[in-house]
C-alpha cells in the first residue's frame, strides 16, 4: 500500500471505533455488507444453484429462502428476485449464453 492509503485506512479505523464506542456502526456495517455483494456473481450463483440441483424457479418466492439470504448477508435484502418467472427468463437466457459450451462439451 502506499503512504496515503495507509494512512487513509488508518482513519477509517479510527473513524469507525468512534462509532463502536457510541454503538452507532449499524448503517456504516450495512453499507460495507452492499458493497461486497456483486450482484451479476450473485444472480450467476443463484441460477446455476437452480439449474444443477433441480431446484424449482419457486424457491425465489419462499420467505425462508430470502431469509436464509440475509443471515449470511443482511445487505442482500432486495438483492434477488421474488418472481419464479423472472427466474425462468434467467435460465433461458444463461441457457442461450451457455449453449456452445454444452454443445461442445457432450
Amino acid at each position: 500500500m502506499s503512504k496515503n492509503q495507509l494512512v487513509v485506512q488508518q482513519q477509517l479505523k479510527q473513524l469507525y471505533s468512534l462509532c463502536a464506542a457510541t454503538g452507532d456502526t449499524k448503517e456504516l456495517d450495512l453499507k460495507i455488507l452492499e458493497g461486497s455483494i456483486q450482484q451479476d456473481a450473485l444472480l450467476e450463483a443463484l441460477i446455476t444453484l437452480i439449474v444443477v440441483h433441480n431446484l424449482s424457479f419457486c424457491l425465489v418466492e419462499w420467505p425462508a429462502f430470502h431469509t436464509f439470504c440475509q443471515v449470511l448477508n443482511k445487505a442482500c435484502k432486495g438483492k434477488i428476485t421474488t418472481s419464479h418467472l423472472g427466474v425462468r427468463n434467467k435460465v433461458s437466457k444463461a441457457f442461450v449464453r451457455h449453449q456452445a459450451t454444452v454443445r461442445t462439451a457432450v
